[in-house]
């Protein structure tokens, strides 16, 4: 039987943005749950989420929520 995607997992995976996800995820986790220490990691996903939002805007004709 295949493991089920959550919705949150299945949100980011259709951004194109899980490895920079995981990065952050992992960064967290790695330096003592201190988001200070991953900025680079921060950086990176919003970088690619952004990139995102304005493809799908673009493909939508509408502005999205941020």
């Amino acid at each position: 039987m295949a493991e089920e995607i959550d919705e949150w997992d299945k949100r980011i995976q259709d951004t194109g943005c899980a490895k920079e996800n995981e990065a952050v995820l992992i960064c967290y986790a790695d330096k003592g749950r201190d988001w200070r220490a991953c900025k680079e990691e921060v950086a990176k996903f919003k970088a690619c989420h952004d990139r995102y939002v304005k493809m799908k805007e673009a493909a939508e004709g509408v502005k999205l929520v941020r």
